[in-house]
């Protein structure tokens, strides 16, 4: 594992060292405390693709009138008090 040192800390704002700027570009980091010291860990957020399979199931065990339902109600909520 190649290491790189952090340059700079100002005012909640962690400077990279150059090289990794070109490697990590832009994104969101997870950023723990651990006994050591911190953790900070790049977030690459799912597919959809690699979701599908469990968006399918859920999908299954929702009724048509359980989705009606759902609608009629943010209408309600959502036009409430509207003449």
């Amino acid at each position: 594992m190649r290491q790189s040192t952090i340059t700079k800390i100002k005012n909640g704002k962690i400077t990279l060292p150059k090289d990794l700027q070109k490697e990590w570009k832009e994104g969101e980091v997870l950023f723990m405390r651990s006994s050591g010291g911190f953790l900070i860990k790049s977030i690459t957020p799912p597919s959809l693709s690699a979701l599908r399979p469990k968006l399918k199931k859920l999908g299954k065990l929702v009724s048509s009138k359980d989705i009606d339902d759902a609608v009629s109600w943010a209408r309600q909520k959502t036009y409430a008090g509207r003449t």
